[in-house]
């Protein structure tokens, strides 16, 4: 007789089934005893989700464990396991589920990278919702400002966050109307919006100390401490991290969360001139993470491990550093972000020695065509201006 905590390798009678999904629920918020028993439970879910006696139990015990699965390091099998999910609940004409599974696989590919496929998903889950079901519009809301701030070529829909607010403003799930005030936030912080950014983030934090929701809180006060720095305001942005770094273990330590928080630890000691411990927390968080699940954020590590090796005159390195955060770019498609990797790499050659001044210019001039590729927004306005004003300052020949 099976125990708790004990999953036969290839579930039997209809009896091992239904008590195994009984056992993986149970361990839902236990990430060291899923990521154990991932095969198992692989197959588990494999064995129950196409099977109508099974169907919805297995689905809602594959929902309960993605936020972990999603983030281990062999994450493919699940989204294997969604697809087919999607394809039964099609079958079944089931708008609910098909709503609910289009935003899980949605979540999938932004974090793989790959926004577009990301968008359709959740344009398709909106058709499901079709008004019934404001939850599921208010998360595919979430996942489509996710696909803006990740999309090569970004486009800010105003009207979008506005219907996205109205619904959160009567919905009765206070975490779902923290998720929108962070995303909102989070896309105007990218445009250098910072007031309306500053606006969003601290209704965020104040329903997740509400809520005495961990994982919430951790998301928020990263977006808050990003916010801070963004506004130079380096001592409170520390202090804000400080206390981040205290909610981690209380989390589900998802690992893009674990990223970013080094991430910006490391960006806010470079800027109080502590490179080596700026140099520590970029170099733990791109060993935290390997492949291109997260690509995004781990992108955002190599940069910052550039400019730490930058600062430390450690040139090579930071020149190795930038071509590896040009390649995640490129991977994704970001427009933007490999422009600004390219005027990374122009700078750091403009600073390595008068005899590399030359490639210098050839840098910035390409990365002054990039940029003029992206759609107008503040922050690559701004790019632009840096650009030229190095091209100025090294008096560069035309293009």
């Amino acid at each position: 007789m099976m125990t708790s905590g004990d999953l036969p390798e290839y579930p039997g009678g209809d009896g091992d089934m239904m008590r195994s999904l009984q056992i993986i629920n149970d361990h839902a918020y236990d990430r060291g005893w899923l990521l154990n028993n991932a095969d198992r439970i692989n197959g588990v879910i494999r064995a129950t989700v196409n099977r109508g006696l099974y169907y919805h139990y297995a689905v809602d015990t594959l929902m309960n464990i993605l936020p972990v699965m999603l983030t281990s390091r062999m994450f493919q099998p699940w989204w294997h396991r969604l697809i087919e999910s999607l394809v039964f609940a099609q079958d079944l004409g089931d708008k609910d589920l098909l709503a609910r599974l289009s935003i899980a696989l949605a979540r999938y590919h932004n974090m793989i990278g790959e926004p577009s496929r990301a968008n359709t998903l959740l344009q398709q889950a909106q058709g499901y919702a079709d008004q019934r079901n404001e939850d599921f519009l208010l998360e595919s809301y979430a996942g489509l400002i996710e696909t803006y701030i990740l999309s090569p070529h970004p486009r800010f829909d105003a009207a979008q966050f506005g219907e996205a607010l109205e619904i959160a403003a009567r919905s009765e799930r206070e975490d779902l109307k923290a998720l929108i005030h962070q995303m909102i936030a989070v896309a105007h912080i990218h445009r250098q919006e910072m007031d309306l950014a500053r606006s969003h983030v601290t209704l965020s934090v104040e329903i997740a100390v509400r809520l005495q929701e961990q994982n919430l809180l951790l998301r928020s006060l990263l977006i808050q401490a990003t916010l801070l720095r963004q506004l130079d305001d380096w001592q409170a942005s520390a202090e804000i991290l400080r206390r981040a770094r205290e909610t981690y273990p209380k989390t589900n330590q998802h690992p893009k969360n674990y990223v970013l928080l080094c991430y910006e630890e490391g960006c806010v000691r470079l800027e109080l001139d502590r490179p080596n411990e700026a140099l520590d927390r970029f170099q733990e968080a791109v060993l935290y993470i390997e492949g291109r699940e997260n690509a995004y954020e781990t992108g955002l590590c190599y940069v910052g491990l550039s400019l730490a090796c930058l600062k430390l005159r450690l040139m090579d390195e930071a020149a190795e550093a930038i071509e590896e955060a040009h390649s995640i770019w490129e991977y994704l498609g970001n427009a933007y972000m490999m422009a600004h990797a390219t005027y990374t790499r122009a700078f750091i050659e403009m600073d390595r020695s008068v005899e590399t001044r030359g490639f210098a210019c050839q840098l910035f001039r390409r990365a002054f065509e990039a940029v003029a590729k992206v759609e107008r927004h503040a922050a690559r306005e701004q790019l632009e201006r840096l650009i030229l004003e190095k091209i100025a300052l090294l008096d560069c020949p035309p293009g």
